[in-house]
Formats: structure tokens, sequence, C-alpha cells
């Protein structure tokens, strides 16, 4: 099977080409972020790297955005999306952009704003694209393994970064917080951990970097954590190929 996965953001695109096991993954920043600039740059990107020519059985689309939030199944079904959306962050939004993707098995729904430009492009471009938002992903991704051990997921990206809290298969935690440096991702991370009373819990953290944002920020991150004398008992990695691995649980 051939598959082309896609994380896009306004800010970046990676895209991952998989056949036969075999992968080859290009990544390339926007140089100017309006919208009909970022479609065009775009269309540039995947004439030069041939992939839009090129045949694929799956085209799987993961959008990162910082404005994402969980919604119980049974609040979700007594609202509209758009309502609910303003409700949460009482932000001025274009009709028909607040999209979610349904996670059923944890009676959950996850409510983001998706840029018309997004729909637009790949609808015309990759008509079978499924697009979803890289929380979902990520979330699908922690449940399909062992989530039985008190475990936090960092995924960073520029200007925010995502955590995830699981213990028991449940979870615990999910939110963006702003970002500029390492400090801020340690400082954010140890804090929930304490207003959750964890600290003293045997933990896992894995850090992963989001598109858009370079490896060593990741390491960078992990050997600060490693100096911090309360969680010398915690085990700290790297797990880069998390968000590809849950992409490819929607094929």
């Amino acid at each position: 099977m051939k598959v082309l996965s896609i994380q896009l953001s306004d800010q970046s695109i990676r895209t991952i080409f998989i056949e036969n096991d075999q992968q080859k993954v290009v990544e390339e920043k926007f140089t100017d972020r309006q919208e009909h600039r970022i479609k065009e740059q775009l269309r540039d990107f995947f004439d030069k790297t041939g992939l839009k020519l090129a045949h694929f059985d799956e085209h799987l689309v993961s959008w990162s955005a910082q404005k994402s939030t969980l919604i119980p199944s049974n609040v979700f079904s007594e609202s509209t999306p758009d309502d609910l959306y303003r409700l949460c962050f009482g932000k001025p939004f274009d009709s028909g952009t607040i999209d979610y993707n349904r996670i059923p098995e944890h009676g959950i729904v996850n409510l983001y704003h998706l840029p018309s430009w997004v729909k637009s492009f790949f609808v015309l471009n990759f008509p079978r694209s499924i697009i979803q938002h890289e929380g979902t992903h990520l979330l699908r991704g922690i449940f399909s393994q062992h989530a039985f051990r008190l475990k936090a997921n960092v995924l960073i990206y520029p200007g925010y970064f995502l955590l995830t809290l699981v213990k028991e298969n449940k979870l615990l935690f999910y939110s963006q917080f702003d970002q500029n440096s390492p400090e801020d991702i340690i400082y954010h991370t140890l804090f929930v951990l304490q207003q959750k009373e964890l600290m003293e819990e045997q933990l896992r953290i894995e850090i992963c970097n989001g598109v858009g944002i370079d490896h060593s920020i990741c390491d960078e991150v992990i050997l600060n954590l490693n100096k911090i004398a309360s969680l010398q008992a915690t085990e700290i990695s790297y797990s880069g190929e998390l968000i590809q691995k849950s992409i490819l649980l929607c094929v």
C-alpha cells in the first residue's frame, strides 16, 4: 500500500511518503502565511516534489492548530459545533470553519478550527483526503498502545505545545500552552503534574516534535528535564514517530 501522510499547519508542511515499509520525509516552512499565498506555496511544494502526480492508496492529512478542545459526546450532541467553539474560545471565525472528530471509544469529541483554505486545497487536489486534527491522531496513537502506566506526552510546535496525561487507559489531561523556550515547556508540564498531584508517581514522559519544530528543541527539553531532581526516577524519551504511526491508524 502506498500512503501519503501529511502533517500541516499554517506555518509548515511535512510529508511522509510510505511504500512497502519504506518512507521518505520532506518538510518545508511557508515564507508567507497569507491564506492565498499558503495555497500557492502548497501547489509549488507538491509540484516540486512530484507528489501530486504520484498515485497513492491513501492521503492522510493531520492538521495542527492550537485551538482544540475535547467535549464529552453527550454535551456535544446537545449543542452545535459553532456554539461550543465560541463558548470555549470566544474567537471570531468564518462560517463553516469549525470542525470536529469523534473519538467514540472514549466518549469525547475533538472540536477545532479548520481554515477554509485547508479544505479547499485538499478537496481540489486530493479529493479522497482524510483530514483530522493532530490531537485526535495523538490520542488514538496513545490508546492504541498499553496506556496503564502514568504517561505524559509533550508534542511541541512553534509557539505552543500540546500536553496529554494518561493513566490506567484513561485520559487525565489534554491542553495546549504557549511556549517561547524549552523552559516554558518544562514549567507548564511540571505545574500540571503538581496540580494533578502526580509528581510522586512512577512516570514516563515522551517528547515529540510537531511539524515546523526542529529535533534539537526536543533534545534540549529532554536534557533539562533530566536535570530536575524530582524527576530522577522518571523515564524521559524522544518519540519522533508517534504522530506518524498515529496518523496511519486512519488507514
